[in-house]
């Protein structure tokens, strides 16, 4: 009976002895396949980080002799480059913006139409009573020195008018008076043949037809009167007094 109670004990601790036996196996079976996970992984690693002797091989240099095939193949590409003919660019200019405010204006503005000074209209008589002789000659050269030198800047000649010339002698005669473009009762010289006057040139003291002229061109708004394209009509008068010349232009249209 006892050898039977100790024979079942043996089995008993043979039993525990064999499964603890094999649990620490399992252990090691396990931990060892986990070492030789992690020595996988890390083979690939470097396997995806370290070039491998084939791609060391790739990046080395070309061998002369493939250099010199490529440098043979280039040569050519480089002659048929420089044969090519170059291509022309052709640049359009295009045109700045210009501020038409800053642009100045050249067109001639259209001459304005005036009434034709009439043969005959109303002229105020002289304001003034003086004793002497008109220069009838004079007067006629100079409106043909006048003509002559409108002719010379493409200006048309003027004709004589006889009633812008009465009241050129009323005019000079008033210079006597007072020497300027207002009458004797302070009126302007326009007065002369209201409507019909539209400009005027004085002088006085000059006894020749070069000495008058002179005299107005050098006067801005006496050669303006003379030059002004818009009178087509004169009358011109010179009045002596001892030897004194008062001179008097009247123009009109």
């Amino acid at each position: 009976m006892k050898l039977i109670f100790r024979r079942n004990i043996l089995y008993f601790l043979l039993i525990i002895t064999m499964s603890v036996s094999f649990c620490g196996c399992n252990k090691d079976a396990n931990a060892s396949e986990d070492a030789a996970n992690e020595a996988t992984d890390d083979s690939n690693a470097n396997e995806d980080t370290e070039p491998t002797n084939a791609d060391n091989l790739g990046e080395q240099e070309t061998p002369d002799n493939e250099q010199a095939a490529s440098g043979a193949s280039a040569e050519p590409a480089k002659t048929a480059i420089a044969e090519r003919s170059p291509v022309e660019i052709t640049r359009i200019e295009v045109p700045k913006e210009q501020n038409t405010d800053d642009v100045e204006d050249t067109t001639e503005p259209e001459p304005e139409k005036h009434e034709v000074t009439p043969d005959r209209f109303p002229v105020d008589k002289c304001q003034v009573e003086v004793n002497g002789l008109y220069q009838v000659k004079l007067a006629k050269d100079l409106l043909k020195e006048a003509n002559k030198r409108r002719a010379d800047r493409k200006q048309t000649a003027r004709t004589g008018k006889p009633e812008l010339r009465r009241g050129a002698d009323a005019r000079c005669k008033e210079q006597t008076y007072f020497i300027g473009h207002f009458r004797p009762d302070g009126s302007a010289f326009d007065s002369v043949g209201k409507g019909y006057v539209q400009g005027e040139c004085i002088a006085v003291d000059y006894r020749s037809v070069n000495d008058i002229m002179e005299a107005w061109f050098s006067v801005n708004e006496s050669r303006y009167q003379i030059m002004n394209p818009d009178y087509t009509q004169c009358g011109i008068s010179i009045y002596d007094i001892d030897g004194t010349y008062y001179i008097a232009a009247e123009f009109g249209y």
